[in-house]
């Protein structure tokens, strides 16, 4: 490789690099039990319309699906939080078969219009609305949220 050619891959490499913050997610877990762990994506926590919303994974121990309909080892989610009732709904989804959101999409869609449910009793559900709340409550009094109408 001649000086020139070097000089043009390493600028592309360069670009390259640049582009890849741009596509970084900062995963937490949340919740971890025997059949499952969730993460919220620290870095897709905002506001929107006065809720807060977060990407977030389920990934499961063993293969889930609804009925005998689109088994799944994981799904990729994003919900809308009412932080003041406690209150979550999902928005879109992405069923994966592999775990942690890899392998093939399995089925994926979207609501038009959220559906809020209560967090009480389920122990995954608790810790994801009180993670994305006070991750959302955290960005605010830092000053670093983003606020989406």
């Amino acid at each position: 490789m001649d000086t020139r050619q070097a000089c043009k891959f390493a600028v592309a490499a360069v670009i390259a690099a640049a582009s890849l913050p741009a596509l970084a997610v900062d995963w937490n877990t949340v919740a971890s039990t025997d059949s499952q762990t969730v993460l919220v994506d620290r870095d897709s926590v905002h506001a929107f319309n006065g809720d807060v919303r977060a990407w977030v994974v389920h990934s499961y121990s063993h293969t889930e699906s609804l009925g005998d309909m689109f088994p799944h080892r994981s799904k990729v989610m994003l919900y809308s939080f009412d932080c003041g009732k406690r209150e979550l709904g999902y928005m879109q989804w992405s069923m994966q078969s592999g775990e942690f959101g890899g392998g093939q999409t399995v089925w994926a869609d979207r609501v038009n219009h959220v559906a809020y449910y209560p967090a009480q009793g389920d122990v995954a559900d608790m810790a994801l609305v009180e993670s994305a709340c006070a991750i959302y409550a955290q960005k605010q009094s830092d000053g670093k949220l983003a606020v989406v109408r």
